[in-house]
């Protein structure tokens, strides 16, 4: 199984802070000073976007938004949720740091980009690969490396540009933006399907730019994720606007099966043990020391990854 883990924790959450820093100055321009909530008008509530029960308790509140879990499939996703114009436009006007954030940590990005690929070249054995949110373009980049044509849509424009200046075909825009006649050997969204509201009815567009055979890879933060269950709404992965559904391994399977799509493979990716020792030792988690004394020797990434309880999860869906 391939395995990608934050060896430099400290240097690489300190390095991030900017990018977390004027992201949350752009998040706060859609939050109401008078309530300290996400505008109302830019919401609108919603039923399980797995299973479609309306049965749901709360877990806890942050940067405005608030998150619920599923009282019938145990999916986390927050209620209520931006509209689909609103999140458009988010996405749209958004800063580059995402950007500048993948070309400073490139060995990083590298290595976890590799690992993906790995695990789709079992199963696919090139072509062409469309890129849903491809920022700069990095791992167009990878894939190019590795014989593939490296095709991506994206919605900010700074980023497309860069792609583009990189030699890659980038679509500024959706994925309605590419001809309906281009068809891939493989799309891969890289922490991207967690921002989607509907997740089924996008998957089962997806199918339709599919060559034969072709397939799709997820990589997606994981609600089943130890550190998400231990730190809660300290965890990164709980942003309150962004993402918008946080699948486990049981949920993105259920998803991806209502779309007509076989779950073909499932890996465990970042321990995210450090940040998680922080928190433990009554630290930040990502500005704290990364130098716990705790005597938890048994706590090791290949534990965690045995039971897929990584950050996040690396999926391959095959469509029926």
């Amino acid at each position: 199984m391939n395995r990608i883990d934050t060896e430099n924790a400290a240097a690489l959450h300190q390095q991030r802070q900017h990018m977390y820093d004027e992201t949350d100055r752009y998040r706060k321009s859609f939050i109401d000073p008078a309530t300290g909530q996400l505008r109302e008008n830019l919401l609108e509530l919603r039923v399980c976007p797995v299973c479609g029960s309306s049965s749901q308790h709360g877990l806890f509140s942050k940067n405005g938004g608030h998150y619920v879990r599923c009282d019938d499939c145990s999916m986390v996703y927050l209620n209520p949720v931006f509209t689909d114009s609103a999140l458009t436009d988010y996405y749209r006007h958004n800063t580059g740091v995402q950007a500048m954030a993948h070309e400073s940590e490139a060995d990083f990005y590298r290595r976890i980009y590799s690992a993906g690929m790995d695990m789709v070249q079992r199963h696919v054995h090139g072509g062409n690969v469309l890129d849903i949110g491809c920022s700069s373009g990095l791992f167009l980049d990878v894939a190019r490396e590795r014989g593939w044509g490296t095709y991506g849509v994206e919605l900010n424009e700074q980023e497309v540009g860069i792609a583009q200046r990189k030699g890659h075909q980038v679509w500024n825009g959706t994925i309605d933006e590419i001809p309906e006649t281009a068809k891939f050997s493989l799309i891969s969204l890289w922490d991207v399907f967690e921002h989607i509201k509907d997740g089924v009815a996008y998957l089962q567009n997806l199918s339709k730019r599919l060559d034969r055979g072709g397939m799709i890879f997820l990589q997606i933060p994981s609600a089943d994720a130890l550190a998400a269950r231990i730190m809660r709404d300290q965890c990164n992965m709980f942003d309150g606007l962004e993402h918008v559904n946080l699948y486990g391994e049981s949920t993105i399977q259920r998803a991806s099966a209502r779309a007509g799509f076989d779950l073909v493979a499932v890996d465990s990716v970042i321990d995210e043990l450090k940040p998680l020792l922080n928190f433990l030792d009554y630290e930040h988690p990502y500005q704290g020391s990364f130098r716990s004394q705790l005597n938890l020797d048994f706590l090791t990434p290949q534990l965690i990854h045995e039971r897929k309880l990584g950050y996040k999860l690396q999926v391959l869906l095959r469509h029926r």
